[in-house]
């Protein structure tokens, strides 16, 4: 779980910000998806089994939790497009909306697969004893 800044190209008519394969982002992108909640809606409460994520909230505020197989717990607050936050495999991950019409951006290296989601806490926190 890390915190990146995004580029962001700037001038008099707007910004464009820019997610391509870099140092940060060796993946090949296989799924994007939008995500609109409003203000206390909580979601997330999973992680994934091979499934990377990129997490970018262009509009709003979204204080995003994440706990690895360590028990290493980390938080997070997203409210601008300038940076994102790495989701790395195995990581237990809560997202909270902060305001009205909040927008979620996720770029992800799988597509969508069920079988790749760890949707139990419980069976999550098994893992980290393995670990």
């Amino acid at each position: 779980m890390k915190l990146l800044k995004t580029k962001k190209i700037k001038d008099k008519n707007g910004s464009l910000t820019v997610f391509q394969k870099n140092k940060e982002i060796k993946f090949k992108i296989e799924r994007l998806f939008i995500v609109k909640a409003n203000k206390n809606q909580v979601r997330g409460m999973h992680a994934h089994k091979k499934c990377i994520q990129l997490i970018n909230c262009p509009s709003g505020s979204i204080q995003v939790n994440c706990e690895d197989l360590f028990g290493r717990k980390k938080k997070f607050i997203l409210n601008n497009s300038d940076s994102y936050l790495v989701v790395p495999t195995f990581t237990w991950c809560t997202q909270k909306y902060l305001e009205k019409n909040t927008i979620l951006i996720s770029i992800c290296n799988k597509k969508f697969e069920e079988k790749d989601y760890i949707r139990n806490y419980s069976k999550f926190k098994k893992l980290q004893k393995i670990n």
